[in-house]
């Protein structure tokens, strides 16, 4: 409770460290007696009142603190002196001095209730605090010795205080993870049609999750670590024949940034590993090349408050009509009610983008020693882009991509990926994914440094 000394038209808080504004002056009855806030002990949760005892009209006359505005006046008895409200600010206790009452007023409605007689000349009037937390709440739990992996059971989580508020919660753990659950989840993805490889490849990322879980201690044990993974059976990899090689780097060599399907074939590159090599890794001297990062596109991330709002307007709320023609692969499904994609749109989108990323392995970072026909090809490329960049002028950005668009920027791996299988088709050879095609490729490959790219 907040108390306030009065003087002549208005009202000066004491609270210590207040720092409130004095209001303008209100309208009360003859003279002021006694002013308090109504406020509950923790904090007010709505608006305050203050109540203004008024001497000489046996009223009390609630101000509302949030404007200022004084309300109706609640009548209560004769020379009402002293006024306190209780802790959980609902009732506000005014003391009569003339008619040896205590007025009850209900602050939620400013309504007065039946006077309390008490003893002649009531003049002051307190009340008692309210009980003060002296000790914090402490959890406890029952039946946690019974607690197993893999099996429920019932527990009893109590917290307890002074005073002592008891707040129980009774309820059933899950039952866990097993790795049968696992087995069977690979058997129903062979059985809808997905590859035995698609459901190796959700073993391997289920188990390192829950491998990491075990490390950091969240569980006693891997389940999935335990689960039998589908066979994989290897395919080998059947490569070109030495006239379907010719017609591929026949066309490779007439395009722009041809060469670089002719590294990938010769070295064994992967598509990201060419795309995001650079000439400083290039040495001349001893004619090598440093495969030390890839380049790869990466997923934006929102970073506004609000990401379904923000991609509102690209939400997709109807499916595709049949013969959709604007998607060459297979046409996505609408967005979930919540949806929180499109990040790309988004105008504090981060995280996303074409990025310089790791090699996959300590061993992927290698040096390479390039053929003399190979490293004349790098060469000559490196003229050819030497003129594009005189062309561009200040369009250029110079980041050192060894293969780049005509304004200097990386090429884009996902666009690469349709350019080479649109090579495979004009050359008429079967599809093939160019790390697949180069693994036997090299010698072949090095023969064909001898051709220059226009």
């Amino acid at each position: 409770m907040l108390r306030w000394r009065v003087m002549p038209a208005v009202l000066i808080p004491l609270a210590a460290g207040l720092g409130s504004v004095v209001p303008a002056p209100q309208a009360a009855g003859n003279t002021t007696s006694m002013a308090a806030l109504s406020a509950p002990s923790a904090g007010p949760a709505g608006p305050v009142t203050a109540y203004v005892t008024n001497l000489f009209s046996g009223s009390v006359t609630p101000i509302a603190t949030a404007t200022s505005t004084a309300g109706p006046p609640i009548t209560v008895g004769d020379n009402p002196r002293a006024i306190a409200i209780t802790p959980d600010g609902k009732t506000a206790y005014v003391a009569n001095e003339g008619s040896g009452t205590v007025t009850p007023i209900a602050t939620a409605t400013s309504t007065a209730g039946p006077p309390i007689t008490v003893g002649n000349y009531p003049y002051a009037i307190a009340i008692t605090p309210a009980a003060v937390t002296t000790r914090g709440p402490v959890f406890t739990s029952g039946s946690a010795d019974t607690a197993a992996f893999g099996r429920p059971f019932t527990f009893t989580v109590a917290a307890a205080g002074d005073p002592a508020p008891r707040i129980t919660r009774t309820g059933r753990l899950p039952s866990g993870v097993r790795f049968a659950d696992y087995e069977k989840l690979y058997a129903r993805m062979q059985d809808s049609g997905l590859k035995p490889g698609t459901a190796h490849q959700v073993h391997r990322t289920a188990r390192t999750a829950f491998g990491e879980a075990s490390k950091r201690g969240y569980i006693t044990r891997n389940p999935v670590a335990l689960a039998k993974p589908p066979r994989v059976e290897d395919t080998e990899v059947d490569p070109f024949e030495a006239e379907e090689l010719d017609r591929i780097l026949t066309l490779a060599l007439a395009k722009r940034n041809g060469v670089r399907f002719v590294i990938a074939l010769a070295l064994g590159l992967r598509q990201g590993e060419a795309l995001g090599l650079k000439w400083t890794r290039l040495h001349e001297p001893s004619k090598t090349l440093e495969i030390m990062k890839g380049l790869r596109r990466r997923t934006w991330t929102h970073g506004c408050d609000n990401p379904h709002a923000c991609g509102a307007r690209y939400h997709k709320t109807k499916p595709c009509p049949d013969g959709c023609k604007r998607h060459k692969r297979a046409c996505p499904p609408p967005c979930p009610p919540d949806c929180t994609s499109h990040a790309r749109w988004c105008p504090k989108r981060h995280g996303g983008g074409l990025v310089e990323v790791e090699v996959k392995s300590r061993a992927g970072r290698r040096g390479i020693a390039l053929p003399d026909e190979l490293f004349r090809l790098i060469i000559e490329h490196r003229r050819l882009q030497d003129r594009e960049r005189e062309h561009a002028g200040t369009q250029w950005h110079e980041d050192g991509w060894m293969f780049a668009q005509p304004n200097g920027k990386p090429l884009d791996p996902r666009r690469e990926e349709y350019h080479w299988k649109a090579l495979l088709e004009e050359a008429g050879v079967r599809e093939a994914r160019l790390h697949d095609a180069a693994i036997r490729q090299r010698s072949p490959c090095c023969s064909w440094a001898s051709r220059s790219e226009p």
